[in-house]
């Protein structure tokens, strides 16, 4: 009786297949599945019988092969002309880490560092972002960076106003500048781009500005000079119609860590935690770029590594 040959791929006694990569991936990173509860799940459903170490051992191929298209990921994000980034903060070895996510209208950058600063900035963009408009909040480090422009993210604004109105209801400015931001988001909304009257907002925004408080709450006041800091980066949503007028979508791409740790507790390695960064901004990309879902059975995250390759090389 002769010998058959293995599938090509194939190169020992037991070799899993693109497919349980991917769903191990899937499940892990962007469903929160932690080891032991995938471990069961793939023995009661598929019944495969696999250790926790050797899920770890898939991620890590699966974060070992994807470099190039992380990487790719990274620098078309680089290049874009309109940024969002958001940050959070995890524990990995017990200790305070932070989330970054810089991400577009399709691809989505996310990557961990020990520092809020700057510094967590240029090991990523050493040389700023120069072609870009960078939307985010009022975090100091985003403003030290190298960028084409800023715009402030106006849903932050106009939590704190809301905030600050309901702490004091007898100061008017907060009110008035909740009135004067939110109006100015409804013409952004309704009105034909060429109607929106431009300079009227500003004059109101600059009397705003160095209005006299009649208050004594330095919350306000501390608002009220960081505005007049930040001016002229309030308002860049009326002038491009690219930039939103918010920072929506990178919280949105940097919430699902919160979810996974809640689930999951903390990342007890820094293996783990840059492992968990580069598939999500790959399937958060593959989310954003071609709106996939389970196809069949083969995970969306399968054809990305496929697929995306040739999308990070392109011009777009």
């Amino acid at each position: 009786m002769g010998k058959g040959e293995a599938p090509a791929g194939v190169r020992g006694f037991v070799s899993y297949g693109s497919n349980l990569r991917a769903m191990v991936s899937y499940f892990n990173t962007e469903q929160h599945i932690p080891y032991k509860r995938l471990k069961e799940l793939l023995n009661d459903v598929f019944n495969l019988t696999q250790s926790q170490g050797t899920i770890c051992n898939i991620l890590n191929r699966v974060k070992n092969t994807s470099a190039d298209i992380y990487e790719a990921i990274c620098r078309r994000v680089e290049s874009s002309g309109v940024v969002g980034a958001d940050e959070t903060g995890a524990r990995i070895s017990g200790k305070l880490h932070w989330f970054w996510a810089f991400q577009t209208d399709k691809p989505t950058y996310v990557y961990p560092d020990q520092s809020r600063g700057k510094v967590g900035i240029d090991k990523h963009f050493p040389e700023g972002l120069p072609h870009s408009l960078l939307v985010t909040d009022r975090h100091s480090s985003y403003f030290n960076m190298k960028t084409k422009g800023h715009q402030i993210c106006l849903a932050h604004l106009l939590r704190e106003l809301t905030y600050l109105e309901e702490l004091e209801p007898g100061e008017a400015w907060s009110r008035e500048m909740k009135k004067l931001l939110q109006g100015s988001i409804h013409k952004r909304k309704t009105q034909q781009w060429k109607h929106i009257d431009r300079k009227e907002i500003f004059k109101r925004f600059k009397n705003l500005l160095f209005q006299c408080l009649q208050t004594t709450n330095d919350q306000i006041k501390a608002l009220q000079k960081s505005l007049i800091k930040h001016g002229d980066q309030v308002f860049r949503f009326l002038f491009d119609p690219n930039v939103p007028y918010d920072n929506n979508v990178s919280e949105r791409s940097i919430r699902p860590l919160k979810l996974k740790q809640k689930v999951s507790g903390t990342f007890r390695s820094h293996n783990g935690a840059h492992a968990y960064a580069v598939i999500h901004s790959i399937a958060d990309t593959a989310r954003k770029k071609w709106k996939l879902t389970l196809i069949g059975s083969e995970i969306y995250y399968s054809i990305i590594i496929r697929d995306l390759s040739s999308y990070t090389k392109a011009d777009d």
